[in-house]
């Protein structure tokens, strides 16, 4: 030891600072994924969806301008109000447009409003999967499968009934009520149901799945 203590200092530090609780270092985690599509491609489906229903329902360039600026509001930003607003922009559209108005393209009634009516259902279903991630996000196959089938179910009754409200039917109007109540009824059975069985498909998978995760870690490092 040194006269003026350097020694003993350094043999005290080093008492100290091996009393001193280590933490261990966070381990390396391996995250694998199954076959998956970037989350910038179902916002531009979404908005390709929005566009074509603008398309459809155009009666001038000025209704081709806004679906063309909704479009691009949901590409950009797919969640919040905004998928609302374009399914709101749209039904304001066609319950304020005179009934012998005619469209750029000529569709039928029936036609258009089966677009209608698949396009806004397509928009919002994909704006709700890619609302909460980035533009660069991984999104698995397994995941958009996900209430396919209830939303399939939910659109042939949306279908049915927009066709039922379109085409003029001879006689009483309460067997068409009739059956848009009981088509309502079966796709509110029938989708709670099918999103039982998704969750516990899901719960069950997610206890199988293992996490892979390696690190090292050593006493002796400082």
């Amino acid at each position: 030891m040194t006269g003026d203590g350097t020694h003993s200092s350094a043999v005290l530090d080093w008492f100290a600072a091996a009393r001193e609780p280590r933490q261990r270092p966070d381990p390396v985690v391996q995250v694998r994924t199954r076959h998956a599509v970037p989350a910038w491609s179902l916002r531009v489906l979404a908005a390709a969806a929005l566009a074509v229903v603008g398309v459809v329902i155009a009666d001038g360039a000025a209704t081709l301008v806004i679906a063309a600026m909704l479009a691009v509001v949901v590409a950009v930003v797919p969640h919040g109000p905004v998928p609302a607003i374009g399914v709101l922009a749209v039904a304001v559209h066609q319950v304020t447009r005179p009934a012998d108005a005619e469209t750029m393209l000529g569709t039928p009634e029936i036609a258009r409003t089966a677009v209608v009516l698949a396009g806004l259902h397509l928009m919002v279903h994909l704006c709700r999967r890619a609302g909460d991630l980035g533009p660069r996000a991984a999104v698995e196959l397994t995941a958009l499968r996900a209430g396919v089938a209830p939303a399939l179910a939910a659109q042939a009754v949306a279908q049915v009934c927009g066709a039922l409200a379109v085409v003029d039917v001879d006689g009483p109007v309460w067997p068409s009520l009739v059956v848009i109540g009981v088509g309502l009824v079966v796709i509110t059975l029938t989708g709670r149901a099918l999103h039982r069985r998704e969750r516990a498909d899901l719960a069950a998978e997610r206890s199988t799945s293992r996490i892979d995760e390696t690190w090292t870690w050593s006493r002796l490092q400082d």
